[in-house]
């Protein structure tokens, strides 16, 4: 075998190497930037404590999980919510600086009160994680404006409303770096994955 096929053949095995490598885990591949956001606009809205959200606590300089809901639902809701905890305990390192926020899209039903008996259903006791309400106005162009996604009431029942199942993934400089449907097993364990980027 010449010298020029044996560098050919070790280039292959090379690159194929680097291929399953990737393939079998990807937390090293730099995850794309899908918008900026600035979510100074947390700020008008209040924790299932009924305390206004504090900017520099909350968001500066965290890696956030935000996602949307509203605790009337019996459908995607619950199923993005259960997800949400079993990626935390899946998580079995403490990532530093992660908060996960869940943002009411149904804020005149959803008072303070009705999102302590949510957290209370389903057992959430983690402080990083805020339920949050507020004005319905605000609350919806922060929804369309910073995240790119869109949330309407249906014309069916005054307790439903079309919204996103997706779990959006926010770095330190308020960047969006990747959308997961929350009702996906495999987005899920995706989006474990990637937080391993945000340690």
């Amino acid at each position: 075998m010449t010298l020029k096929k044996i560098l050919y053949l070790l280039i292959c095995v090379l690159l194929i190497g680097v291929a399953v490598f990737v393939w079998i885990d990807n937390r090293y591949l730099p995850l794309p930037v899908y918008r900026q956001c600035n979510l100074q606009g947390v700020k008008h809205l209040v924790n299932q404590d009924s305390l206004a959200l504090d900017y520099d606590q909350v968001i500066k300089n965290k890696t956030l999980l935000v996602a949307f809901f509203f605790t009337r639902c019996e459908s995607v809701c619950p199923r993005v919510t259960l997800a949400t905890q079993q990626l935390l305990q899946a998580l079995n390192t403490k990532h530093e600086g992660l908060r996960i926020l869940s943002i009411s899209v149904d804020p005149e039903n959803d008072v303070p009160s009705e999102l302590i008996k949510y957290r209370k259903r389903f057992q959430i006791n983690n402080p990083e994680w805020i339920h949050a309400t507020g004005e319905r106005s605000k609350i919806y162009a922060l929804i369309s404006n910073q995240f790119g996604l869109s949330v309407t009431p249906t014309n069916k029942k005054e307790d439903d409303f079309f919204h996103s199942p997706q779990i959006v993934l926010v770095d330190k400089d308020q960047q969006i770096r990747g959308y997961y449907d929350g009702t996906d097993s495999t987005q899920i364990k995706l989006l474990q994955q990637h937080l391993r980027q945000f340690n």
